[in-house]
């Protein structure tokens, strides 16, 4: 595959390199993946959190990720900001952690009406 990946980088086709942090041996990326890349690395940082569930297959902590790896049966969410870990534990308190320190992403967004009273509102 090596001397594929070669060949087609010569051709123009791909670009080698080391794009990713972490990984070892040669990389290979189509241009466009590598101008996306370098996009994503010269954005602003985004103060935001995504919160996951641990089942969720976006979890890579431990694979992908730094850190231990939290098992998918284990019942948590993970928080992530800019893509890395920064707090993992049960929903509820994950987000009531997050509202303490203030954080925007702990703040749940509200069900402005609750199922019954939005069928009897038909």
């Amino acid at each position: 595959m090596l001397e594929i990946y070669r060949r087609w980088e010569a051709q123009g086709l791909i670009r080698g390199g080391r794009f990713v942090d972490g990984f070892l041996g040669e990389q290979f990326a189509l241009p466009e993946a590598v101008e996306a890349l370098r996009s994503v690395r010269r954005a602003p940082e985004d103060p935001g959190l995504v919160v996951i569930a641990a089942a969720d297959p976006l979890n890579l902590v431990g694979i992908l990720l730094p850190g231990a790896r939290i098992s998918p049966f284990s019942g948590l969410a993970i928080a992530h900001r800019n893509g890395a870990p920064v707090e993992v534990g049960p929903l509820g308190a994950l987000l009531r952690s997050l509202q303490k320190t203030g954080d925007p992403a702990g703040r749940w967004p509200p069900a402005t009406r609750s199922p019954s009273t939005a069928n009897r509102a038909g």
